[in-house]
């Protein structure tokens, strides 16, 4: 495999689930690795491995 011509950092609060869901809709996965970050109320239950998990096979996905 080779190496990603480029890294994309995309950040968000947990309003913005469905923007980052809407971006990756669109968005051609060739050359590219892209790293998310959800900022959440230690409370909230993130639901970002599921919306993410269509297009991250059979790459790696850290939930952390």
């Amino acid at each position: 495999m080779n190496e990603p011509e480029y890294i994309i950092a995309i950040g968000a609060s947990a309003g913005g689930l469905e923007e980052i869901n809407s971006f990756f809709d669109h968005t051609p996965l060739d050359g590219v690795s892209y790293i998310v970050v959800q900022h959440l109320s230690a409370s909230f239950k993130s639901r970002m491995v599921v919306v993410l998990a269509k297009w991250i096979w059979p790459w790696t996905l850290f939930n952390g």
